[in-house]
């Protein structure tokens, strides 16, 4: 299997090439401060696009995509999914998820079953913390979560080589419970977006999620 890596020299996609290459897969490496920087340069045929790149490298990995009829699997964040990927997964299968790790999209699962009778008993809140060169704020697992909890109060801290902490807070009256996820290393999403171009695969065209790959969707 031969994937194309998007942002293959910032630090989620040197993960993925290491992991990719440790299975076996070919990779090449797109990235502005490597030799090969824009997709449009790549002349191989690939299986695949791995995309941890940015915004503009990401809609740049569209375009490449639906070109050549290929499967792009992103978790770039920074931008609108639906606008960036509603009109090109009509044409090609594409799966994008904020955070692939399998932790992080278990409390995504989870914090959706909190049965409706429960949640107005409490107040929900969010802080999250990630190292100091990310760029957006809040974080796109942060975005997700407060959709999901209809949370207002989003709380982001940006500092050190910190992968990702997310802490829900649901306040309630003589009780609050805390629901953290802490990223240890960065593999852990690494290994979900390289089962997820192994997933997406002879699929059809659509927009996907790591709930369709782990067979979450109820």
């Amino acid at each position: 299997m031969r994937l194309i890596v998007t942002g293959g020299k910032g630090r989620m996609g040197k993960v993925v090439v290491e992991m990719a290459m440790e299975e076996g897969m070919e990779t090449v490496v797109v990235d502005p401060e490597g030799e090969i920087r824009s997709i449009n340069q790549v002349i191989q045929t690939v299986d695949c696009v791995v995309d941890f790149s940015s915004p503009q490298g990401t809609r740049e990995a569209v375009d490449f995509c639906v070109e050549k009829g290929i499967p792009l699997v992103s978790g770039t964040t920074g931008f609108d999914p639906d606008e960036m990927f509603k009109g090109p997964s009509e044409k090609i299968p594409i799966l994008y998820a904020p955070n692939f790790s399998p932790g992080v999209n278990l409390l995504f699962f989870l914090l959706k079953n909190i049965p409706e009778g429960m949640r107005g008993l409490f107040h929900p809140a969010l802080l999250e913390i990630h190292h100091s060169a990310k760029k957006d704020k809040p974080s796109g697992t942060a975005k997700r979560l407060a959709g999901i909890m209809n949370i207002d109060d989003v709380f982001s801290i940006r500092g050190g080589d910190e992968p990702g902490i997310h802490t829900i807070y649901l306040i309630g009256e003589g009780e609050t419970l805390e629901i953290t996820h802490r990223a240890r290393s960065r593999r852990i999403f690494a290994r979900g977006a390289i089962e997820g171009a192994k997933w997406i695969q002879g699929k059809g065209s659509g927009l996907y999620s790591m709930e369709d790959v782990w067979n979450m969707k109820r």
